[in-house]
């Protein structure tokens, strides 16, 4: 009888000891791994395409296209305040005024805004009883019948962002029914930001003197000096083939980022970071432990999640040196940098900068490459670091240090 107590008594300390070391390694396996890496830079919720959010409104609602009149619906849209003056970190809101003119009342209508880049929105107020249904963006439909010349109004409130930069920018409302996309209505509000930095290139006259050093307007920076940096680390595992694709540590000093063999890994940085506009540098060094010796580094602002950012980034087969700047999946400029490449082997500075109309410049170990003015400058504030190993041979490990964001 003691016999069979003492070895019951073994298979539980046995299966105990078991749970303990799973809850270790489970604990241990990822240390800090922050944000998903891989094809996306941040990780966001998909959002619905335009087509896919009609058909899904229909078939919630059971509506057909006979449902819907056939005569083009009357409707006309205004927004007030036409223009307004805000400072960073102060409340705005738009009233949307959508008036049906026509003889009959109009229901099924869809309402889009546009959004300023400097403008963050907190909610918005329909009108009681109505039910509106949101893509998940900046779309809804509104489902409600608005009375022969009756008017719908929609307040959208929100905020101006905290690092905004002086300058102006319109809110857009358009409305249009559920089959009548052609025939669209718009109206604009100018919002204009005040009391805020000019957020531009600044010219400076040139003085024999300085009386005190010009302090530098950093935002966030970051040297690796110790483990305090809130950066992704640990093995990653990016298209789910069980093998490790990119891994990334704290070492000497530096970001340590290990890319394998014809992959390609984005690095986010903390949300301490994330920023719309300014100015981005890192400096990047290839390891000698690598490889490979043919590999792209770089990178990345204004990543809002999928495949939503801009991307500054170079190009080496050994000393040949390649740049490239991409919005979202497609290069938008390019051409050579042998000139101002430090070598493959060496350190390198990579530095983009955005200001609030849109404008992009980058720069190798401080020298211009080129200017990239986008006239729909994407509004996301996600940014980090890339690599990608493009010899198909071996690992290219590179070590990232000083990254640094400046307003």
């Amino acid at each position: 009888m003691f016999k069979k107590i003492g070895n019951e008594l073994q298979i539980i300390l046995t299966l105990a000891f078991a749970i303990v070391v799973l809850l270790f390694l489970s604990m241990s396996v990822r240390v800090n791994p922050g944000p998903e890496l891989g094809a996306a830079p941040t990780a966001t919720a998909p959002v619905l395409d335009k087509e896919a959010f009609r058909e899904k409104v229909m078939a919630e609602f059971g509506i057909t296209e006979q449902d819907v009149q056939a005569a083009a619906a009357n409707l006309s849209v205004t927004i007030s305040p036409t223009s307004v003056n805000r400072q960073p970190g102060s409340s705005v809101a738009f009233t949307v005024n959508i008036k049906n003119n026509a003889a009959s009342s109009v229901a099924y209508i869809f309402f889009e805004s546009q959004f300023p880049n400097e403008f963050q929105v907190n909610s918005y107020n329909f009108p009681s009883g109505s039910s509106p249904v949101n893509d998940g963006a900046t779309t809804w439909f509104i489902p409600n019948s608005i009375a022969a010349n009756g008017t719908f109004s929609i307040i959208v409130n929100g905020t101006v962002a905290a690092d905004s930069c002086a300058g102006s920018d319109a809110y857009i409302a358009r409305v249009y029914r559920l089959f009548e996309e052609n025939n669209v209505k718009q109206a604009s509000s100018t919002l204009n930001v005040v009391n805020a930095d000019a957020c531009g290139d600044l010219y400076l006259p040139l003085l024999s003197r300085y009386p005190t050093p010009t302090p530098v307007p950093i935002h966030y920076t970051e040297d690796f000096s110790d483990d305090d940096h809130d950066w992704p680390v640990g093995d990653f595992d990016i298209d789910d083939d069980d093998e490790e694709d990119c891994s990334a540590r704290r070492e000497n000093s530096r970001y340590e980022v290990t890319v394998v063999e014809d992959e390609t890994c984005f690095f986010p940085a903390p949300s301490d970071a994330e920023k719309r506009v300014g100015t981005f540098e890192v400096e990047f060094t290839r390891d000698g432990d690598s490889d490979s010796d043919e590999f792209d580094a770089g990178i990345y602002i204004d990543g809002e999640g999928g495949d939503e950012f801009y991307l500054f980034r170079i190009e080496y087969e050994k000393d040949d040196c390649e740049y490239r700047l991409f919005r979202d999946d497609s290069s938008k400029a390019n051409g050579g940098c042998d000139s101002q490449s430090n070598g493959y082997r060496s350190t390198n500075k990579l530095t983009v900068s955005r200001d609030s109309n849109g404008k992009i410049t980058v720069y190798l170990n401080d020298q211009q490459l080129r200017v990239y003015n986008d006239s729909s400058p994407l509004g996301g504030r996600g940014t980090g670091v890339y690599v990608r190993e493009t010899a198909n041979d071996g690992k290219i490990i590179v070590n990232f240090d000083n990254f640094r964001v400046l307003n």
